[in-house]
C-alpha cells in the first residue's frame, strides 16, 4: 500500500473550479497592455506581443509569463516561432524583429517599408510572409534576414497572412479582399469573396481548403484554392479576428468576447465559453491538445483538452472533498498514479481562475490537503489540477456556503 503523504496547510493551496475539456481559463499576464500575436512551440514554450513594445514568454506552458526585451515602444502586431529559437515579430511603422536565441535578445531587420505590419506566417523554417497597410505583402526565404517587397496589387490593409508552402498562401482584408499566389509570391490573383466586410484572419488545412473570419461574425471557407467562397453560419454577429486549425476537422475563431469551435471541417460552429467580454485578437494551438487566445487588457486564455482514453495523473475515484458544501476547512484527498509536476487552481463557476499555487513535484502515493474556504464568497467552485504542460489531471466540483 502507498504511503499517505499530508502536506501542511502553510504551503496549501487555491482552489479550484471546475474545468471541462472545452474550457478556456485565465493566465495571469502581469499588463495591461493590449496583446496582439500568439505563437507556440510545443505545449510548454510559447510568445505573445502586443502594444508598447511587449514581448512576454512562458516555458511553463503559460502557468507565468516573463517579459523579454524588444528594444522598442512601438505596437508589436504579430508573432511566428518557428522553433524554440527562431522568429519573426512585425509592428508598427515597417517593424520586423529577428531573433536566433529564444527572444534573449530581438534584432531589427528592415522590412522596406514604413507601412504598419500586421500579420506573419511561416510554412517552413525559411519560407515567410508577412502582410500590413496600405496592401504591403513582404517574403523571406531566408528566414526572416531579409525581405522582398511584392506587388498585391491593392492599397487596402492586408490584415490576415497564411503561407501553406512555398509556392502557395493567401492573404486578406478590408473591404472583403482576398489575394492568393501559386508562385511564391511573384504574382497574386484577386478572389472574389462574396462581401463587402472587413477579413482579418486566415487559415488553410491543403492547398484546396480553408477558412477566412471577418467583422460581423464573418466566416467564409473554400474547397477549391479560393476559386470559390462559401459563407458558412458563425451563430454570432460579433466581429472575428482570427483562425487556426489544428486538423482538417477542428478549428477554433477568436473576436470580440467571442470563441468559436468547430469539429466537423467548418460546417458549424460553436460557442465556447470565455469569461471576457473584449477584443481577443489572436488565436494558437500547440498541436491537438493546447491553445491559446489573446487580446484586450492583456488577457491570456489557454485551454487544454486531452484524449479520453489516456490515464488520468490523479485517480478520479480517489479525489475526494470534504466536507461540501463547505463554511471552514476543506480536506483535499487524492492519488498520483504517476510522478508528476502539478498545479492546483480554483476556478469560478464561469471558468475564471480565482487563485493558483506554484507548481510542485508530486511522487506517485496518496496526498491530503487542508484548505480554508474562508475568504471564498458563496457560490460553486471546481478544484482544477493540471500538470506544468497544461494537460488535465483531475478536477472535483464544492460548493462554498
Amino acid at each position: 500500500m502507498m504511503k499517505s503523504k499530508t502536506i501542511i496547510p502553510g504551503l496549501l493551496f487555491l482552489l479550484l473550479s471546475q474545468m471541462a475539456p472545452a474550457q478556456w481559463v485565465s493566465q495571469t499576464s502581469n499588463t495591461s497592455e493590449v496583446l496582439l500575436g500568439v505563437s507556440f512551440t510545443d505545449n510548454n514554450t510559447g510568445w505573445i506581443c502586443g502594444t508598447a513594445g511587449k514581448i512576454l514568454h512562458s516555458t511553463g506552458g503559460g502557468q507565468s509569463w516573463a517579459p523579454q526585451p524588444s528594444g522598442t515602444s512601438k505596437f508589436l502586431r504579430d508573432i511566428w516561432m518557428t522553433n524554440a529559437q527562431a522568429g519573426i515579430i512585425v509592428g508598427e511603422s515597417g517593424l520586423i524583429l529577428r531573433t536566433t536565441t529564444g527572444g534573449q535578445d530581438w534584432q531589427t531587420v528592415s522590412s522596406g517599408t514604413s507601412e504598419h505590419l500586421v500579420h506573419v506566417h511561416f510554412s517552413d523554417l525559411q519560407n515567410g510572409m508577412c502582410s500590413g497597410q496600405g496592401g504591403v505583402l513582404r517574403r523571406t526565404t531566408n528566414a526572416g534576414e531579409s525581405w522582398q517587397t511584392m506587388q498585391s496589387g491593392t492599397t487596402v490593409e492586408l490584415a490576415g497572412i497564411h503561407q501553406f508552402n512555398a509556392s502557395v498562401a493567401t492573404a486578406v482584408g478590408f473591404g472583403g479582399k482576398i489575394l492568393r499566389t501559386d508562385n511564391g509570391g511573384n504574382l497574386w490573383t484577386t478572389q472574389t469573396s462574396g462581401t463587402s466586410g472587413d477579413l482579418r484572419g486566415v487559415w488553410f488545412i491543403s492547398a484546396d481548403t480553408g477558412f477566412v473570419v471577418g467583422l460581423s461574425g464573418r466566416i467564409l471557407r473554400t474547397t477549391n484554392s479560393g476559386n470559390s467562397w462559401q459563407p458558412r453560419p458563425s451563430g454570432t454577429t460579433a466581429d472575428l479576428y482570427d483562425v487556426h486549425f489544428t486538423d482538417s476537422q477542428h478549428g477554433t475563431a477568436v473576436g470580440k468576447g467571442k470563441i468559436l469551435h468547430t469539429t466537423d471541417g467548418g460546417d458549424t460552429w460553436q460557442n465556447q465559453p470565455v469569461a471576457f467580454s473584449g477584443d481577443l485578437y489572436a488565436v494558437h494551438f500547440a498541436g491537438s491538445t493546447h491553445g491559446w487566445a489573446v487580446g484586450q487588457q492583456g488577457r491570456i486564455f489557454h485551454q487544454a483538452t486531452t484524449s479520453s482514453a489516456a490515464a488520468p495523473l490523479v485517480n478520479v475515484n480517489s479525489l475526494t472533498l470534504t466536507p461540501n458544501p463547505v463554511r471552514g476547512l476543506l480536506y483535499i484527498n487524492f492519488e498520483t498514479t504517476e510522478d508528476a509536476d502539478l498545479v492546483f487552481s480554483i476556478l469560478s463557476s464561469t471558468g475564471q481562475l480565482v487563485s493558483s499555487l506554484p507548481a510542485r513535484r508530486f511522487s506517485q502515493g496518496d496526498y491530503r490537503f487542508e484548505w480554508s474556504a474562508e475568504a471564498l464568497p458563496g457560490g460553486v467552485y471546481v478544484l482544477h489540477i493540471a500538470t506544468t504542460s497544461g494537460q488535465f489531471a483531475g478536477s472535483k466540483k464544492f460548493i462554498r456556503q
